[in-house]
């Protein structure tokens, strides 16, 4: 074969690769429009056919009908839609329209399936319509983190003490998502975690113990007490910052003993979280003590300190004065910093 009908011959390949290449992203945009207004009209009806269910009792086998011939997706979109704008009535009503529709079975099936995304679908679907369905319950420990994510939205509504146990071990999840899903969940779940929280905080890891502890913080329940006094005396830096926090937040006269207690902790973090602890109770009578700490050789603990002062007010204010004059020219220009704030009304 000669060079140039080589050549003519790479050309009328490449041009017909070009020429199919461009009728598949034709005929593909063309099946996308074409499936676009078909489930835009399918989804309307049922939309529609879904409204007229619930309004009249969940009593609508042509809802069902429907409902079922849609794809997965479909199905999640339309619940996913419809659900957060139902009372509790209604939501039962579409649970028991779900279950005669064969969705909550299919739903668990698939929240037993080897592939992931299944996994996630099902319990998308159970939480939608808000299927108390046990598979979920496993899907905590998913080895995919969407898929605990998604099963940790799912135990919202379930202040089980099997859920709260499996919420309290997501804690130290390797995936940040799913931490502070947990967390978030736990704060939610209010009264039914706190003592399953207390329980936990006494044979927790170290980062379990962290995210208990930030979930005590936003609690601040009175019964947090005890854990919180013990875990300020953890070797841990971190720990015992987050446990002062929580012992601020508390506010009982033993707590704020053992806040003032830590202004003299060894790390700087730790003395930070007691100065944050003070000034948020306004607690004045430690002022002479937190003055001290103006002099820190941490620049965030000396600037932490003037604002704790300027948070009590008057008696802050006069040793912010004092300190305005002092030979340690960091600790004046801080005094001077924290005086100037007051002056101007504004926060750090």
């Amino acid at each position: 074969m000669s060079p140039d009908a080589l050549v003519r011959m790479v050309l009328f390949s490449e041009s017909l690769m070009l020429v199919i290449g461009v009728l598949l992203l034709v005929a593909h945009a063309t099946w996308w429009w074409w499936y676009d207004r078909w489930s835009a009209g399918r989804v309307d009806a049922v939309r529609e056919a879904l409204r007229e269910a619930l309004a009249g009792g969940d009593r609508n086998p042509g809802f069902t009908r429907d409902f079922v011939r849609l794809p997965m997706r479909l199905q999640i979109y339309l619940l996913g839609e419809l659900a957060p704008h139902l009372t509790g009535v209604e939501r039962q009503s579409l649970r028991r329209l779900a279950q005669r529709a064969g969705l909550l079975a299919k739903a668990e099936r698939l929240c037993r399936s080897w592939f992931w995304s299944r996994r996630l679908f099902g319990a998308k679907i159970c939480t939608l319509v808000g299927h108390p369905a046990s598979g979920v319950l496993t899907l905590l420990t998913d080895r995919n983190p969407s898929v605990r994510a998604q099963a940790i939205e799912w135990a919202i509504h379930r202040p089980d003490p099997a859920v709260v146990e499996a919420l309290l071990g997501m804690l130290g999840d390797s995936d940040g998502r799913c931490r502070f899903a947990a967390q978030d969940t736990l704060v939610k779940l209010g009264h039914a975690a706190v003592a399953p929280l207390i329980a936990f905080l006494a044979s927790a890891d170290h980062a379990g113990t962290l995210g208990a502890l930030e979930v005590a913080l936003t609690m601040a329940d009175a019964r947090l007490l005890a854990p919180a006094a013990a875990l300020a005396a953890s070797p841990s830096p971190p720990v015992r910052a987050r446990a002062v926090a929580l012992l601020g937040a508390l506010g009982s006269a033993d707590g704020v003993a053992l806040v003032e207690r830590a202004l003299d902790d060894a790390d700087a973090t730790v003395r930070q979280s007691a100065l944050r602890a003070l000034g948020g109770l306004a607690h004045w009578p430690a002022a002479s003590r937190v003055a001290r700490l103006v002099h820190d050789p941490v620049w965030d603990v000396r600037r932490q300190a003037a604002l704790c002062l300027r948070a009590f007010g008057a008696p802050g204010a006069i040793f912010l004065r004092q300190l305005r004059h002092s030979d340690d020219p960091v600790a004046s220009s801080v005094a001077r910093y924290a005086l100037d704030l007051t002056a101007l009304g504004t926060s750090a």
